[in-house]
């Protein structure tokens, strides 16, 4: 047994697939495309790190997501940071807005996008791991940038009045106290600014026009907490114009808006309240509705793609699992999504600024001149080396027969770990044979599963320690909103009980015989007002509605009684409903799923982390309700990121163990993609048949997808609403897993509800509705909690901006 390098793994791959690296190194050469498919994830990863190390030419590595994008450059840094030595490594994340949406910017994802564009910038060497939304994002010209971006060093001469004008022009926006990015403030000799990336913004105090020292300071309390030497001063926002181009910019747009208003329908408030925002803009950068102003009204090149214009021509681009086509179609099938609710809202977005930021985006995608596809699927013309995954090794028994196995003759045996001295132990303990031994290397490092390749094979982590991640046990619980005074806002809409529809216009101190007390005032039809005593509270409850065509009730009216009578009808006929399918389901024999470890087991394994308490439990009950022999109508309810979907991925074992197919329904295209993604992970290594009936997915290769599932060559079909009207597609479906039902319309529920009474049906949902959620209360489906978060889960993200209705 050696000690190895990464400069092993990379002669062992050149040995295998010579070739292929000779394609490589004529790419420097001369322009190219190389397409390279490869069955095993970890092969693939090392051709990346091998291309990290031996191409000079910047790389720009396109990730299916920001969160791979971090774990790919990881990896890679670490696999050939002995070569490369100091070659710079930068993840550029994504500004985290759509294209269109009327919002602002996020201040953290701008600076931490505005320092990885300084790093891009002022290192031409730079490997960028990204994505296509990364990569089309506005960025800010290098040459511009370049002279924005300053440093202020302890013993430098400023003059704090020219600074405070040039941090304004560049968006940042001044207070009396500084607590967020983006902010600055000046107190005599002291100068607050926090402009960059971290947990603290800095003070720097002045001796006349001299920085005396610079300390970096606690937003919250003010207090010092350590003291530097310099800080450096970025653009907060992916657009700078000063205060005369903003105003420039605002009126043009107005007179553009005002102009297509004229050929459209709208309303004068909404009118109002755009007009404002933009007026706004003049003041303030990062005002509401920025990013749809900037899109809708900026010329294209400057808001789409700039970055891959710039680094195009002289980098090689290599997309690492994405088809960077099927990307941009997915980017802007959401982008029209939300340009058709923008229209239902009131907006009266240009479609051709739409069409011509789609434009833009794709030529500048296609300014790279060489290019190299990293894929798992097979393609015409793709170089296909020698390799292949490995099996789960708890399927071969001990370590030694699965390296007779899979290592034999003269086979070279890598063992790649993050913890080699673990790795040697568990080797020494476990392998007996001399000649086995002679032909091993420890090497420290990380890939994401094992492979076997031409001549040499590579055992990871994932292999060797399957079940290294642990949980917390700690469990948290749901909170219940209670109803206050304090919840309630003048100009809010609200329902009485007994007099329907009307507006909140206050709280009143009102003299009845002789009694005085608080009551709530209630503006109804005709101004007629209704005041309630603040005691009757409960009466009340929010207006949550659709409120383009909201009519004020008039109190004593017919009207609102029949309304109630209707609902209270509909209620009772939707609960006759619920009743009589939940008796169907009883009454009937359904299928008893039978445990099958063997087909079952290679799934579970595949899982890298410990189950946390409450998905035990939910697998558990999922299962017991496949195994007893009736349909199974079961509400997994989670917040996201809780683990739902794995719950999910075990009962599809279960199914398809048993000969059965699956279906998984998705509100959305993207979710049915996430889906799909996730669940060929995890099925197509044993041999099972995923397949994604989207608009994501041609028409001939659709058409081919359906035939399969109808003669049993699919086993789990994953989609939008489209897999509900393909029911009479499935030759002998078992489950049907729906996943946030409460997003699909009134006609799809309907074909979801006539679907129960026949399959077992698995429901997953962060939010149910409250039907759902009612139905699971009173026993009439069965539900399970997860109420634990698994460990490393990342926060949902939570913006704090001015209260809009509309959003």
């Amino acid at each position: 047994m050696q000690s190895g390098s990464f400069d092993l793994l990379l002669q062992q791959a050149q040995a295998s697939a010579p070739e292929l690296f000779v394609k490589f190194a004529q790419l420097l050469e001369r322009p190219d495309s190389i397409t390279v498919s490869s069955p095993s994830s970890g092969y693939r990863q090392l051709l990346l790190a091998a291309l990290v190390t031996l191409c000079p030419r910047p790389l720009v590595v396109v990730c299916p997501s920001v969160d791979r994008a971090e774990e790919l450059s990881s990896m890679v840094r670490g696999m050939s940071a002995a070569i490369t030595g100091a070659r710079p490594f930068v993840v550029l994340p994504e500004l985290g807005v759509e294209i269109m949406e009327y919002t602002q910017y996020s201040r953290p994802l701008s600076f931490a996008r505005a320092r990885a564009l300084d790093q891009i910038y002022a290192h031409a060497e730079t490997v960028v791991f990204t994505t296509a939304q990364g990569l089309i994002d506005p960025s800010i010209p290098a040459r511009d940038f370049t002279e924005l971006v300053s440093t202020l060093t302890v013993g430098d001469r400023i003059i704090p009045h020219s600074l405070g004008r040039r941090l304004l022009e560049m968006g940042y926006e001044p207070v009396s106290s500084v607590t967020e990015m983006s902010q600055f403030s000046m107190r005599g000799n002291v100068f607050d600014l926090y402009s960059q990336v971290g947990e603290y913004p800095a003070r720097i105090v002045l001796e006349g026009n001299v920085i005396s020292r610079i300390k970096l300071f606690d937003p919250v309390t003010q207090q010092s907490v350590e003291p530097v030497s310099s800080v450096g001063i970025l653009p907060p926002y992916p657009v700078v114009l000063d205060q005369e181009a903003r105003r420039s910019f605002a009126a043009m747009a107005a007179e553009r808006w005002k102009k297509e208003r004229k050929t459209a329908e709208g309303s004068e408030d909404q009118d109002a309240e755009l007009l404002e925002d933009l007026e706004s803009f003049i003041s303030t950068t990062n005002s509401k509705g920025v990013n749809y102003f900037l899109y809708q009204y900026m010329n294209s090149e400057r808001m789409c793609g700039g970055l891959a214009g710039l680094l195009g021509p002289r980098a090689i681009a290599v997309f690492a699992d994405v088809d960077p086509e099927a990307e941009l179609t997915q980017i802007f099938d959401s982008a029209r999504e939300l340009y058709d609710r923008s229209i239902q809202a009131g907006l009266v977005p240009s479609s051709s600024a739409l069409n011509q930021v789609e434009h833009t985006a794709r030529l500048a995608l296609g300014n790279f001149a060489r290019s190299i596809s990293l894929t798992a699927t097979s393609a015409q013309g793709a170089m296909t080396p020698a390799s292949r995954e490995l099996p789960p090794l708890t399927l071969s028994g001990s370590l030694n027969e699965y390296l007779g196995l899979h290592a034999p003759g003269e086979t070279a045996i890598d063992v790649v770990s993050w913890n080699p001295e673990k790795a040697q132990h568990l080797v020494m303990d476990t392998i007996e044979d001399p000649g086995v031994m002679a032909r091993l290397a420890i090497i420290k490092g990380s890939l994401s599963v094992g492979f076997a390749a031409e001549g040499f094979m590579v055992l990871t982590d994932k292999e060797l320690f399957p079940k290294a991640t642990m949980s917390p046990k700690k469990t948290t619980r749901f909170s219940q909103a209670i109803s206050r005074l304090e919840d309630l806002h003048e100009g809010d809409y609200v329902v009485h009980r007994d007099y329907g529809i009307g507006v909140f216009r206050g709280i009143n101190a009102m003299t009845v015989d002789g009694v005085t007390r608080d009551y709530i005032s209630l503006e109804y039809k005709d101004h007629s007002l209704l005041h309630v005593p603040v005691e009757r509270l409960g009466y009340l409850e929010k207006y949550v509605g659709d409120r383009t065509e909201i009519t004020l009730d008039e109190p004593g009216s017919r009207k609102w009684k029949r309304a109630r009578k209707e609902a209270a009808e509909d209620a009772r006929r939707i609960a006759h409903e619920l009743l009589e399918t939940a008796a169907k389901r009883h009454a009937r024999e359904g299928y008893m799923f039978k445990p099958n470890p063997e087909l079952e087991v290679p799934v579970v394994d595949a899982f890298a982390y410990e189950l946390t308490p409450d998905q035990s439990k939910a697998i558990a009950d999922v299962l017991s309700d496949m195994e007893a022999g009736k349909p199974m109508d079961r509400l997994v309810c989670g917040d996201v990121g809780f683990g739902k979907t794995e719950v999910a991925i075990r009962a599809a074992a279960r199914a398809v163990a048993n000969g059965k197919q699956v279906a998984i329904i998705a509100p959305t295209t993207i979710l049915a993609m996430q889906h799909f993604r996730n669940l060929e992970a995890r099925f197509d290594p044993i041999g099972y048949k995923v397949a994604l009936f989207s608009r994501m997915v041609g028409s001939r290769e659709l058409a081919a997808d359906r035939k399969l599932l109808h003669e049993g060559g699919v086993d789990i079909a994953v989609g939008t609403h489209k897999v509900l009207n393909m029911t009479g597609d499935f030759k002998d479906i078992g489950l049907m897993i729906v996943d946030e039902e409460q997003l699909f319309g009134v006609m799809d529920k309907e074909k979801i509800k006539k679907m129960k009474a026949e399959v077992d049906v698995l429901t997953l949902s962060a939010t149910p509705i409250p039907r759902t959620l009612e139905s699971s209360i009173v026993g009439i489906r069965d539900i399970s909690l997860i109420n634990t978060p698994p460990v490393g889960r990342y926060p949902i993200r939570t913006f704090l901006m001015p209260f809009d209705e509309e959003q």
